[in-house]
């Protein structure tokens, strides 16, 4: 099987089922599985019948993402946790419904925004902090002697006299 051939196959996998994955949802929220998972959701938001209400079961969840059942309850749990989203079973056969709280997740993801923000200034300060200052006084005469161009020049001016 020729290279080409191995190309194509792996963009026929790699094509068919991409995920939007956030990793911002998944550093708010602490967990990338909890994350993957309200992405997903945040995917299906809004083209349900209600709007609003996401319904998935374990199995379409599973097959989008990649996520356990285990996994699923557990990025529930921690979305719970933070009040970004609501659960409940209905249906037969069961399907899980899904409302996010918009809201609580928006001031989730904004606290967490100004803390990375915060964190990333505190490291750029930190990081100038420890450099030490030094000044350089740097002349053309310097640079060029520094590097030979003065004896260069001169031989090119001497051919030309």
């Amino acid at each position: 099987m020729g290279r080409v051939k191995y190309q194509k196959i792996l963009l026929q996998i790699l094509g068919t089922r991409p995920v939007a994955y956030n990793p911002d949802l998944a550093r708010a929220l602490g967990s990338a599985k909890a994350g993957l998972f309200l992405s997903q959701l945040l995917y299906w938001w809004g083209n349900g019948r209600k709007p609003g209400e996401i319904y998935k079961t374990i199995e379409e969840i599973k097959y989008e993402t990649g996520l356990s059942r285990t996994e699923q309850e557990t990025a529930i749990k921690i979305c719970k946790k933070f009040k970004v989203l609501e659960a409940t079973v209905k249906g037969i056969p069961a399907k899980r419904h899904f409302k996010i709280g918009i809201t609580n997740l928006v001031e989730l993801m904004n606290a967490s925004m100004l803390k990375t923000n915060k964190l990333v200034c505190e490291k750029r300060a930190k990081e100038l902090a420890e450099k030490k200052q030094t000044i350089t006084e740097n002349t053309t005469h310097n640079t060029y002697k520094e590097y030979g161009y003065i004896n260069a020049r001169n031989k090119i001016f001497k051919t030309f006299r």
